[in-house]
């Protein structure tokens, strides 16, 4: 199965697992595969598929509500979240997107989808680094934030790589989402994700690998690595 919004195969998969990680056994009534919106699914769903085609990987994707998740896990009650889980055969992680960010994002702030599609590719982005291997390295070095900010980085090479198939793409409206994104971390020592600041330099890190130096996505992984100073292990 290739990624994109889940088939009705795919979408029973994620229920059975979901329904397993829940102690109430009810997230079934907390998941979408759908926007609700079927163009809006047609639009998505290619531009997932491209995001995947161009990060190499394959995950599974819905949507969720994180209101009804709070106070029962705090991954479900994020904007958007991967989990490095092969729930069916083809695929590999899981990546989930709050209905409500999702709708605030391209009716509130970007009709176009760059900041949709941002926090698509800083989700696959994490997908990335577990099917290389090194996410759970970035994340025992000590400071959570640097698998977040190489996943940002990842995000941006994935926009600059778009770019060149579609000139009219807007960097500007990522920036914008990492800076917007980032301020609830200004200040805070133990912040798990970067800094407004933090965030969109390492967006605009990855733009350039992907845009101006148009780098094949191993060069900009290793790229992406020597950003946040990891050097892999054996």
């Amino acid at each position: 199965m290739s990624v994109g919004l889940s088939t009705q195969v795919g979408y029973s998969e994620i229920i059975r697992y979901l329904r397993s990680q829940s102690r109430t056994g009810r997230r079934t009534k907390r998941v979408s595969q759908s926007t609700g919106n079927v163009d809006i699914d047609r639009q998505l769903d290619r531009a997932i598929k491209i995001a995947a085609q161009i990060l190499e990987v394959n995950p599974a994707f819905t949507f969720y509500d994180p209101d009804r998740f709070l106070g029962e896990n705090e991954t479900w009650g994020m904007n958007a979240f991967a989990k490095p889980v092969n729930i069916f055969p083809g695929t590999r992680g899981l990546v989930g997107f709050g209905l409500a960010r999702f709708r605030t994002e391209l009716f509130g702030y970007d009709q176009t989808g760059t900041t949709v599609m941002c926090i698509v590719a800083h989700e696959f982005g994490h997908v990335v680094q577990a099917d290389l291997g090194y996410l759970a390295q970035i994340v025992d070095r000590g400071a959570p934030k640097w698998h977040e900010i190489n996943a940002d980085f990842l995000a941006g090479y994935y926009l600059g790589v778009r770019k060149i198939a579609v000139p009219q793409l807007q960097f500007e409206k990522a920036e914008e989402v990492f800076s917007r994104l980032g301020k609830a971390n200004a200040g805070n020592p133990n912040r798990t994700h970067g800094d407004s600041e933090e965030r969109v330099k390492a967006a605009r890190g990855g733009y350039a690998a992907g845009y101006i130096d148009r780098l094949s996505l191993p060069d900009a992984v290793r790229r992406g690595w020597q950003y946040i100073g990891y050097r892999p292990q054996g």
